[in-house]
């Protein structure tokens, strides 16, 4: 009887064993996509930020344009 506990014993341990090093493995390949994710996410973020400021930009110089355009029909050109 005691080594039939002995034996029930090891095959429990090593599926404890089995299933924390399945889980731990996931949990990094999970830790590693979810980096990969942020980082393109931040990578998208900083584009739409540098089309966003080159839009603002635009619309910026044609305002301004438009300003002068404007002053010169109303005051003549200097």
């Amino acid at each position: 009887m005691n080594e039939k506990w002995k034996q029930i014993l090891k095959v429990a341990t090593g599926a404890l064993l089995y299933t924390v090093f399945v889980f731990a493995v996931g949990f990094c390949r999970g830790e590693k996509h979810s980096e990969a994710k942020r980082q393109k996410e931040i990578q998208t973020a900083k584009q739409t930020l540098e089309d966003n400021e080159a839009k603002i930009d635009t619309i910026r110089n044609e305002s301004d344009a438009d300003a002068i355009k404007r002053f010169h029909q109303d005051n003549g050109p200097r």
